[in-house]
């Protein structure tokens, strides 16, 4: 089992040279491949980014009702109960 993995091992660092060779080669492609990749992932990021700060995210100060079905606001770091029957 050990001879196997060390066989694959070899196999993943000989595959790893062959494809630096190969980069080397044509440093204009492989700048373009870069950058290309390096522009999708920074996109990609900052349109999830704004997406789950748009849509995901809950709204800042409004936490889920309470059991009793009245919302719990945030004020000031305190936790207010907000009830219709004017109590204090």
């Amino acid at each position: 089992m050990s001879s196997s993995v060390g066989q694959m091992i070899r196999d993943t660092w000989r595959d790893a040279a062959q494809a630096l060779r190969i980069l080397k080669s044509s440093p204009g492609v492989t700048l373009v491949a870069v950058v290309s990749i390096g522009l999708a992932i920074g996109m990609a990021t900052g349109i999830f980014s704004q997406i789950q700060s748009m849509m995901l995210a809950p709204v800042p100060g409004i936490r889920a009702p309470s059991p009793d079905g009245s919302p719990i606001r945030e004020s000031a770091g305190f936790r207010v109960r907000e009830t219709n029957c004017g109590e204090f």
